[in-house]
């Protein structure tokens, strides 16, 4: 088990008050976001899958505000994320921690980062995704089938193309899957929201313009105390669609 890393990843690091906050990779309300993080573990103490990464929850987010984005981008903990919220729930900071994996992981995916290891989670995802394009809601047949093909066609494993479909009729008797799936009727609105999802999604690169540790982490704070933030700290970042 993993859990050794936590020994490798510093509590505390006085140089990251500052430009060790680059939050690499986050758009800035993420960034605001994770500046807020002060390592109580909750996160990680809730999280139903902890024992199966590679870096704790807390550990992610502590690696991305020393700025080791590479390390983040190349683990396998941020594809065993089953985005429950439970982390987001239970931080008493308001970290937007589901958020912030997920910006990892389109990351990740933007720059070619994903192990073999982890194809057929990607597989699984785009999939899905695609099937609510298509519908508006999901169509459990034409995703298990576009699923094991596309996932076939990428490691050719027979194992997997058969795994589960034991279940299958079983499924059928329970009515939890259905030959003919139903449709949104407005499924221009779908459109226009993968439209607008696509558009928000901008990769960033090492640094980020006009970012301001100092000045963001202290009015996350003012917004959370109702206290106005010092001005000494600069203006305030913009924040991004």
């Amino acid at each position: 088990m993993s859990r050794g890393i936590v020994q490798e990843v510093p509590l505390y690091a006085p140089a990251a008050a500052s430009d060790g906050l680059a939050l690499t990779g986050c758009a800035d309300t993420l960034a605001q976001s994770l500046a807020a993080c002060y390592q109580c573990g909750k996160c990680t103490a809730g999280c139903p899958m902890a024992d199966a990464m590679d870096l704790m929850p807390n550990q992610i987010f502590r690696l991305l505000q020393l700025g080791a984005l590479e390390r983040v981008l190349r683990s396998t903990a941020i594809w065993q994320c089953v985005s429950c919220y439970t982390c987001t729930t239970r931080c008493p900071q308001s970290v937007d921690c589901v958020g912030i994996i997920d910006q990892m992981r389109q990351l990740a995916l933007a720059r070619g980062m994903v192990s073999n290891r982890q194809g057929r989670v990607v597989v699984f995802q785009q999939t899905f995704l695609d099937n609510i394009r298509r519908h508006g809601r999901l169509h459990e047949l034409s995703q298990i089938a576009h699923f094991k093909l596309r996932g076939y066609l990428k490691d050719f494993s027979l194992r997997e193309l058969f795994r589960g479909a034991a279940l299958g009729p079983q499924l059928f008797q329970r009515r939890k899957l259905h030959f003919r799936g139903s449709k949104v009727k407005d499924r221009a609105v779908i459109q226009r929201i993968y439209a607008r999802c696509s558009r928000g999604f901008q990769p960033r690169g090492p640094s980020i313009p006009g970012h301001q540790p100092g000045s963001q982490v202290a009015e996350s704070r003012a917004q959370r105390t109702g206290l106005e933030a010092p001005a000494t700290l600069g203006a305030k970042g913009t924040a991004h669609d």
